[in-house]
């Protein structure tokens, strides 16, 4: 049987406890989960630094051991304009030719879905994997706590919170 390679493409601005949770509930569907951080997001969030984000994903996800991965993949196939999942997807399973890949979404996206660039085209070559929301934790909420110095203990993964105050509170000085 082929592995099962779940993609999950996020701003990562930061990664939050709610990520933690999406990747734990995909982990039950797939072997492994490939965490990509938008290079260059499709609705032009405003977001910190790439490398600083990719740095944080790797530090977040760590828990997972082996079967998680973060990759950096969207810099490569960047072209001066937003990389989309009908970009992004085919260049993974490119990579992993020799395993099923699917997409891993969270309800904020599949209520959106229809809005995606080649939203028929990615459910006719990639099966879809939606994971419920069950910590309605947004990397929003962790900046504005962050700004207002608000704890973010319960937000953010242990292993990112001192990272995140130092890279986040750069904002509010």
């Amino acid at each position: 049987m082929k592995n099962r390679i779940g993609v999950f493409g996020s701003a990562l601005n930061p990664p939050t406890n709610g990520h933690i949770d999406a990747i734990k509930q995909a982990l039950c569907f797939v072997d492994h989960v490939i965490v990509v951080p938008s290079f260059s997001h499709a609705y032009g969030k405003d977001m910190k630094p790439f490398d600083v984000r990719v740095q944080l994903a790797r530090q977040a996800f760590k828990q997972f051991g082996d079967r998680v991965s973060v990759s950096d993949i969207e810099r490569s196939i960047y072209k001066g304009k937003p990389v989309y999942t009908c970009e992004l997807m085919p260049e993974i399973q490119k990579i992993h030719f020799d395993s099923k890949v699917v997409f891993i979404c969270g309800p904020d996206n599949v209520l959106g879905f229809a809005n995606f660039k080649n939203s028929l085209e990615i459910l006719e070559k990639f099966q879809l994997i939606t994971v419920t929301e069950q910590k309605a934790i947004r990397s929003t909420l962790v900046r504005s706590n962050v700004q207002k110095g608000l704890p973010i203990n319960n937000l953010v993964p242990k292993s990112i919170i001192n990272t995140v105050l130092d890279i986040y509170n750069e904002e509010a000085n």
